[in-house]
């Protein structure tokens, strides 16, 4: 699946990666304290992007996220699916 930053040049792709700022792990020494106070946006979501946040979010960061208006759409027809399947089972004798 391709995504903006695949579409990037590799001379590309490094002039976006020197404008992040990696944590270093160290930093991590008194576990979130390093985040705390800080705006934390997660860029699309891949595979975990969405429960990493979500986890982040419950050890009290505030986290948001930058996604596509597609996966919005397709999350909430997962989320209406999901209902009426439970509604469904809940209701068969």
């Amino acid at each position: 699946m391709s995504n903006y930053f695949n579409t990037l040049s590799l001379r590309e792709q490094l002039d976006q990666l020197a404008r992040c700022r990696f944590m270093n792990p160290s930093e991590f020494s008194d576990g979130i304290a390093a985040l705390k106070g800080k705006k934390i946006v997660i860029v699309g979501c891949g595979a975990q992007g969405l429960n990493q946040g979500l986890n982040m979010r419950d050890s009290g960061l505030d986290v948001s996220y930058a996604l596509r208006v597609l996966f919005f759409v397709t999350l909430f027809q997962k989320t209406i699916l999901l209902h009426v399947f439970q509604n469904e089972v809940k209701q068969d004798p």
